[in-house]
């Protein structure tokens, strides 16, 4: 997916009341609904408990040294026992970091 800057400001740069803030993020929602109602070509692409895995062992490493040791393995083992619980789930478009 390629993505283009468009014109505008963040929403959290901005002064809203509580309905117009409300109707952004439904707003967002939708969006982020779209996105994921996508259809995936899985040819190629790892399956969903693999692609998790990957991820475990990419932010472990990445936590070393600022995570406890003790905290990045209870965290993994939680991740590992999630696994198998992803090997029927199909895969989706993933935004990952879906914040304003």
């Amino acid at each position: 997916m390629l993505l283009s800057e468009v014109p505008g400001v963040p929403l959290e740069s901005l002064q809203l009341d509580r309905d117009a803030e409300l109707a952004a993020h439904g707003q967002a929602g939708e969006l982020l609904a779209k996105l994921h109602g996508q259809q995936v070509d899985p040819d190629g692409l790892p399956s969903a408990d693999q692609a998790f895995a990957n991820r475990l062992e990419q932010w472990s490493q990445r936590a070393v040294g600022i995570v406890e040791a003790g905290d990045i393995d209870w965290v993994g083992r939680q991740v590992q026992d999630s696994l198998p619980l992803l090997r029927s789930m199909s895969r989706v478009p993933c935004h990952r970091d879906y914040t304003p």
